[in-house]
């Protein structure tokens, strides 16, 4: 019965492939895999007699099978290494299994880590060192407590949404000036109504003055 080696962020194990088995980081799968770019429901394999079909559903960062792209339902071969996120799955088939639990000698051990790109997301081939997508660096370390990406000691951190935010200086100063209009409205009209008293007595001053000589003439 063929099988594959896993190996991710909960070890390496080996699981029988007899059935039509889902594959991914979902609880719900028949093969949960601990890996954070994985899709939660990513491929499935089942067997076609002594062959075994894999194919990938849809998944977000795709499914590569010997450092290429998976885009249509493939006969596995043995030793194929297939890349699922940050798992890596070696196959091997029927005739070739053995007693051991160990994984095959020729299964590549580099850092899984460098088959994903911490900028674009793009899923590139196991040991590339720039991304084939967008030219970024892959060479990145994983906080596996914090769940946070870095690339080359610097956090990658998703930008802060655009939000409208209030100037306080400026407001203030808003204030100050509806103020100051205020107080220099009431000023004026304070003026105007001096300036009016003044004209009024003015009036009846030069009124008392015109009686008083027209008597002492008269």
């Amino acid at each position: 019965m063929s099988k594959l080696f896993v190996r991710d962020r909960s070890g390496i194990r080996q699981v029988r492939i007899d059935r039509l088995m889902t594959i991914g980081r979902g609880p719900s799968n028949d093969l949960v895999l601990a890996a954070s770019y994985a899709s939660r429901r990513h491929a499935w394999v089942w067997c076609q007699g002594d062959d075994v079909l894999l194919e990938d559903l849809g998944s977000t960062y795709g499914t590569l099978v010997n450092g290429e792209r998976l885009r249509e339902p493939r006969f596995l071969r043995h030793n194929d290494v297939i890349q699922m996120g940050e798992a890596q799955l070696t196959f091997v088939a029927e005739q070739d299994l053995s007693t051991t639990k160990t994984p095959p000698q020729g299964l590549p051990q580099l850092p899984l880590e460098q088959a994903f790109c911490a900028f674009c997301g793009a899923l590139n081939a196991p040991g590339a060192r720039y991304c084939a997508h967008c030219g970024y660096s892959l060479e990145q370390a994983k906080d596996k407590e914090a769940g946070q990406v870095t690339m080359r000691g610097q956090p990658i951190t998703p930008l802060e949404p655009i939000v409208a935010r209030s100037f306080p200086e400026a407001a203030s100063r808003a204030q100050r000036g509806a103020r100051s209009g205020v107080t220099v409205g009431r000023s004026d009209t304070r003026t105007w109504i001096l300036i009016l008293s003044l004209a009024i007595v003015a009036v009846i001053l030069v009124t008392i003055v015109a009686v008083l000589l027209v008597i002492l003439l008269g």
